[in-house]
């Protein structure tokens, strides 16, 4: 026999109405539903709005999901499938306006408190299996594109880490772009992002900080280790000028320097 389904349903902090059937109840193991679920949570600095259209037998629960949520002084848009078993599986598509990524990062692990400040945008194709720190790394994969803005890195100031890598070089002496007083803010930061392995890879990213910018590649872990390569572009204006005609077509020198280790806990 049928159950029909036409309730206000609980899960945790969400809570919701769920519509549908409910079929082959002999067992759990073979008991299928069909049904459509609108789910909703508000609480401090999260409103988070989701529909999720389930089928299957119960025991393999399967279902599409869209979520709207507005958090952390952004707005986040997604879509996707999921399925559940010993570890749920997902795939999603993701839109991120103008998030704040400290109380974000903060939220899904405090040991990553402080270490990123900025505003985030970024479209993603993201897929995993399980929501623990532990399966993210492990189970995480993805591809998109990002931009950080008034981006700080816990225990980095990028500026600084520039002027010690151009004091090596002898042109240098005496050249305005050491003594300046470098910010550790960056203005942007735009890249391709690929995520596999534990590890954020940007293949393409571009830097502009005041007084510099930069080009690099490389990634980042979710245990804070970075591993960057790349070059800084110093405007020729700053330079002696026996190095100004090796300037390009922006008026930028570039010098390459290499950038590794953990930030700080």
């Amino acid at each position: 026999s049928d159950i029909e389904l036409d309730s206000n349903l609980t899960l945790g902090l969400l809570g919701g109405t769920i519509r549908g059937k409910l079929s082959d109840i002999q067992s759990f193991d073979k008991a299928v539903v069909d049904a459509d679920a609108n789910l909703g949570i508000k609480v401090p600095d999260v409103d988070l709005t989701l529909k999720v259209g389930l089928s299957n037998t119960l025991a393999q629960l399967k279902g599409n999901l869209d979520i709207d949520m507005k958090a952390f002084k952004g707005k986040l848009d997604a879509k996707g499938t999921f399925q559940m078993a010993s570890k749920p599986t997902y795939v999603l598509t993701l839109n991120a306006q103008n998030f704040q990524t400290n109380p974000m990062l903060t939220m899904a692990s405090p040991t990553l408190k402080d270490v990123l400040v900025g505003t985030l945008n970024a479209n993603l194709e993201v897929g995993g299996t399980g929501f623990s720190m532990t399966d993210v790394k492990e189970n995480l994969s993805g591809r998109g594109k990002m931009e950080l803005k008034e981006v700080e890195l816990k225990g980095l100031n990028l500026g600084k880490a520039v002027q010690e890598q151009l004091k090596i070089i002898a042109i240098f002496g005496g050249s305005d772009v050491l003594s300046e007083n470098l910010e550790s803010k960056i203005n942007f930061i735009r890249s391709s992002v690929l995520i596999k392995e534990g590890k954020i890879y940007s293949p393409d990213g571009v830097l502009e900080a005041p007084g510099y910018g930069a080009t690099l590649k490389g990634y980042a872990t979710f245990d804070k280790d970075i591993n960057y390569e790349g070059e800084i572009l110093i405007p020729a204006k700053k330079l002696p000028r026996s190095v100004a005609s090796l300037a390009d077509p922006k008026g930028n020198i570039g010098f390459p320097f290499t950038l590794t280790g953990r930030l700080p806990k």
